[in-house]
């Protein structure tokens, strides 16, 4: 939404919360990189270390909008873990211990400041009448999950 009514502007809108503001900050720091295009989003995950770069070419490359010799990447990630268990807990806590989160996550963008970052935006569903585009922020180092 790009602006509000006078009305709108209240502690109770979700689009105000303290939360969201802290996080939304971080997206805003000189060392974010914006990556908002295919292309680019390839060759970062093709330089990064451990990527294996196939023989195998990408079908229909230029139509995806990759170099027209774009190959497949293959990187064999670490363990996969159930953060998402964990993020809906701390969501359904988020009432009672608010200020507490406010503070982790403060620490946390205060943290990474020295690390660099890559921007972008992503259409998240199931399906094309039930998704929406959300922003991720991916460090450096995980430039393959930019590119999936």
């Amino acid at each position: 939404k790009e602006s509000l009514e006078l009305e709108e502007i209240t502690s109770e809108n979700p689009l105000l919360s303290s939360i969201r503001s802290i996080v939304e900050t971080a997206f805003y720091g000189n060392n974010v990189q914006e990556v908002f295009d295919r292309k680019t989003a390839y060759q970062l995950a093709k330089g990064s270390p451990g990527t294996i770069v196939t023989d195998i070419t990408v079908s229909h490359a230029e139509e995806l909008d990759l170099p027209a010799d774009a190959r497949t990447l293959v990187f064999n990630d670490g363990s996969i873990v159930g953060r998402t268990a964990s993020a809906r807990r701390i969501f359904e806590d988020l009432d009672k211990e608010q200020s507490k989160y406010e503070k982790i996550l403060r620490e946390a963008v205060y943290q990474s400041r020295k690390r660099q970052f890559y921007h972008t935006k992503v259409i998240v569903g199931l399906s094309e009448e039930f998704s929406v585009q959300s922003h991720l922020l991916i460090p450096e180092g995980f430039e393959n999950n930019l590119y999936s």
